[in-house]
């Protein structure tokens, strides 16, 4: 979400020792979102695809496209989550949860307020996402998929006792 880009850019100004993957939600705010990040002189690249991503900590890879973020969640460990941090109240958060990221929110979450009671996730600021990040029990990873694994198997055992 546009509204939410200078956002984004204080939390890439934060992660200098990560490789950084931004994926629009809005192709056709593209000129804006470029103009944003020069105006902070950070560097990116959008000629790329799902196999050539610069691992260079320094350029920010952004794929200007839909329907690649499956594909994205598998290569990534951290996802911080769009549209929690304007009014839009967040986005599904069960991919990247199911990829093994660790997902990262704002204030927003409205739309999401059911699963957050199922998932953990880590709400930031943009001043403590290092922080958050240094602090972050890596068993959640392990704790959501278990989660989401038995709430997979519950849908599957109550179809099949509607089945019969």
């Amino acid at each position: 979400h546009i509204e939410e880009i200078e956002f984004h850019i204080k939390i890439f100004l934060q992660l200098e020792d990560y490789v950084l993957i931004y994926v629009p939600r809005h192709l056709n705010c593209k000129d804006e979102i470029i103009n944003k990040l020069n105006k902070f002189n950070l560097n990116w690249c959008d000629d790329i695809d799902d196999i050539n991503i610069t691992k260079n900590k320094k350029i920010i890879n952004i794929f200007w496209k839909f329907g690649i973020l499956n594909s994205l969640y598998n290569i990534t460990q951290i996802t911080v989550m769009g549209g929690t941090f304007d009014n839009t109240g967040g986005h599904n958060i069960i991919e990247p949860i199911v990829n093994r990221n660790i997902v990262l929110v704002g204030n927003s979450l409205y739309t999401i307020m059911d699963l957050l009671d199922i998932f953990k996730v880590f709400q930031i600021k943009e001043d403590n996402v290092k922080k958050i990040l240094l602090n972050i029990d890596k068993n959640t990873i392990n704790d959501n998929i278990d989660i989401y694994n038995k709430y997979c198997n519950n849908v599957k055992s109550n179809l099949k006792q509607l089945i019969l």
